[in-house]
């Protein structure tokens, strides 16, 4: 009785092996030869400013598929690979070797998968991940825990592999140390070095100098005077005062001291009616990566001066900011300088003392080509008179005689507040050379000036006008060039104030719709808005009603005083 049971017990216990076994070997019966699975990687770089990573996955044994480089720019990105594993009886391992790198440093890990692992991710929510941490790459999935009496499949998380840190480097970007290879090639460029002096030496000759030119190239587009004067010199040479049109070039040549041995600057003017630039040209050998060859290309734009050439850059790029690369780039050196008013008198000056010289050396060819004589007795001594008189006429003329004369222009400013409680407007208009004070117009009113403007649109003057009403505040600029009497109709521009903005009453030109007439510029009447009314803001509005409160309170202080006064006197009504 006692030997039956303890059969029956050992039986018990080796059921659920026997069961196991069975279910191995229907599983091993059932498996094909080959199935797929997929390996995951995804980026959990939480917490750091920067999360890239990027990562190289390949086959070290079967297919030996690469998979090339791949990036996953924030967590959780990442990718997922499908592999093909050998099933049935064999359980071959396929084995895939995966490089990391991030900003923490470089990892490698090997993933070895058979079909057990498949039939484990048959769910793709089951199947394994190798997550790039800060701490590592991390195992996230299921395995066997053989360690109990019935194997199961349970949660696992460990690291496979650390960072490892990128190597330290110096100021110039290199590492920290000398390295076999790196001592290799020092010792062999110092002795290229010291052949090269030695050759140097024994020949008497020396290094030749860098050839290299400066361009200056007018591109003063969208401005109404596009002539721009400049002055360049350096050390040794003075290239003169040069004047430029558009699409214009300049350029000149000299050498530079070969490897970088020496520095050769370019001083260089440049005067528009935009201002005046100062810019110093530093050259050196080195400056060919940068400049087109041997050819350093420099702009004259509206806004100022600009280098058209290459510059150095690191790239954004996690693994490639230790690299200095080129790239092309327009970049201003320096912008124009507006003209200060004494500058424009000493201009102005130069230039009637440069007009006046001329006119002087007219006068003495002309008296040279003439032959004019001494006057002698006989018939020669009238035409003598006459050529002096001539001459002494044409020295006498004002300088306004021999050159064009400006454009005289008026504008005109009324007041068409028409609808409104409190129609007055309060406007004061300044140009550069001109200021007028506030000016108080009511329903109606004008008020217009005169001005002068240079001919041939070789010159543009230019009037602020403020204005402040009931509706709000308004500030536009007038720019009144020669040519703008097309517009105005004549020589007075007339503007209007209304009480939706300020408006331009004149002519303005279009293109017809027309098939026929689309190349034809003509002109029509118009009445533009030139800027509408800005409301107060409450800022503004608080100032006012300050001010207000102050003048106020000084007109009352100023009554009661003379009400004082006339309390001591006798006889109030007649004061």
């Amino acid at each position: 009785m006692g030997q039956k049971q303890n059969k029956i017990h050992k039986t018990l216990i080796n059921l659920p092996w026997l069961l196991v076994l069975q279910v191995f070997t229907t599983a091993h019966g059932d498996r094909p030869e080959f199935t797929t699975t997929e390996l995951k990687i995804r980026n959990g770089m939480y917490g750091m400013n920067r999360t890239e990573i990027i990562y190289h996955c390949r086959g070290l044994t079967g297919s030996r598929l690469d998979y090339g480089w791949r990036r996953a720019k924030n967590p959780p990105l990442g990718h997922s690979f499908s592999i093909i594993v050998e099933g049935g009886g064999k359980l071959q391992e396929e084995v895939h070797s995966c490089h990391f790198r991030s900003a923490l440093g470089t990892a490698d890990i090997e993933i070895r998968t058979t079909a057990i692992d498949a039939e484990i991710c048959v769910k793709k929510s089951a199947c394994a991940v190798h997550v790039a941490t800060r701490e590592g790459i991390v195992f996230e999935g299921k395995e066997w825990d053989f360690s109990e009496r019935y194997p199961k499949l349970k949660n696992v998380r460990y690291v496979e592999a650390q960072w490892k840190p990128w190597p330290p480097r110096n100021r110039r970007g290199r590492t920290h140390g000398h390295t076999k290879m790196g001592l290799l090639i020092k010792t062999l460029v110092s002795c290229l070095v010291l052949q090269a002096i030695a050759t140097t030496g024994k020949s008497g000759s020396t290094p030749k100098n860098v050839d290299f030119a400066i361009r200056i190239r007018n591109e003063m587009h969208g401005t109404n005077r596009t002539t721009v004067f400049y002055h360049c010199w350096s050390a040794e040479k003075d290239y003169g005062w040069h004047k430029s049109f558009p699409a214009a070039e300049f350029s000149w040549h000299f050498d530079v001291l070969p490897y970088g041995n020496g520095v050769k600057i370019h001083s260089c003017e440049f005067r528009s009616s935009e201002g005046s630039i100062n810019i110093e040209i530093e050259t050196m050998s080195t400056t060919a990566m940068l400049c087109d060859g041997h050819v350093c290309v420099y702009a004259v734009r509206s806004d100022g001066v600009y280098f058209l050439g290459y510059e150095l850059y690191y790239p954004s790029h996690a693994f490639g900011r230790y690299f200095e690369m080129l790239r092309p780039v327009e970049k201003i050196i320096e912008p124009w300088k507006p003209w200060s008013p004494h500058q424009i008198r000493v201009l102005r000056h130069a230039v009637r003392r440069r007009r006046r010289r001329e006119r002087d050396a007219y006068l003495k060819k002309l008296a040279d080509d003439e032959n004019i004589e001494s006057p002698k007795m006989g018939g020669g001594i009238v035409k003598t008179l006459a050529y002096w008189f001539l001459v002494l006429q044409v020295i006498s003329m004002p300088g306004n005689a021999i050159g064009p004369r400006e454009v005289e222009f008026s504008i005109l400013i009324k007041n068409e507040m028409h609808g409104l409680k409190r129609p007055s407007v309060v406007y004061r208009c300044w140009s550069r050379l001109r200021e007028f004070r506030w000016h108080r117009s009511e329903l109606k009113s004008e008020f217009s000036w005169d001005f002068n403007v240079p001919p041939f649109g070789t010159g543009v003057v230019v009037h602020r006008c403020r204005f402040r009403s009931s509706q709000g505040t308004a500030e536009i600029d007038i720019k009144t060039v020669s040519m703008t009497a097309m517009l105005c109709g004549g020589h007075l521009c007339k503007y209007v104030i209304k009480p939706d903005g300020i408006y331009f009453v004149g002519f303005e030109t279009y293109y017809p719709h027309n098939v026929f007439l689309r190349f034809l510029e003509l002109v029509r009447p118009v009445e533009k808005l030139v800027e509408p009314w800005k409301a107060w803001s409450p800022t503004q509005l608080e100032a006012l009603r300050r001010r207000r409160k102050r003048d106020d309170g000084v007109s009352v202080r100023d009554s009661d005083k003379n009400r004082g006064k006339g309390d001591k006197g006798k006889d109030h009504d007649s004061d």
